[in-house]
């Protein structure tokens, strides 16, 4: 999250007002699909009684892997592509389980000032879906 908030602020009123990235995205591609990851399991010896504890579980490849996967290197091909020019809204990446894809709209503030997003139903029309598609 911390990278996409210093691309978010890196880029806002140049390329959008705001980079809106729900948890839901940024969670599944550092999800399995995407990452490789090792589990350990540590054994508790304590009174001859083997007893296994949580394990723990690490990426494969380490912090650098889950920093920079797809989901940033896709955002920053679209920058340099010049896909994001509209500085006056707010660019919302999402992730769409039923199609397997990245969406990403653009969203207008509304009278009030509130962001919108789509997860407001009272406010979807105010986003327009620009591009969808699966990244790999």
């Amino acid at each position: 999250k911390l990278k996409l908030n210093n691309l978010n602020l890196k880029y806002e009123k140049e390329k959008w007002k705001r980079l809106d990235v729900s948890d839901h995205a940024v969670s599944h591609f550092v999800g399995p699909n995407f990452v490789d990851y090792i589990e350990w399991k540590k054994q508790n010896n304590s009174n001859n009684n083997k007893k296994n504890t949580s394990p723990y579980i690490f990426s494969k490849h380490g912090a650098l892997n889950l920093d920079d996967g797809i989901l940033l290197q896709t955002l920053h091909a679209k920058i340099a592509r010049r896909f994001f020019s509209k500085p006056d809204k707010v660019a919302q990446i999402n992730y769409d389980t039923h199609s397997d894809e990245l969406v990403i709209s653009w969203c207008e503030n509304n009278n009030d000032d509130k962001i919108t997003t789509m997860m407001n139903q009272a406010e979807i029309l105010l986003c327009n879906e620009e591009w969808r598609g699966r990244i790999d």
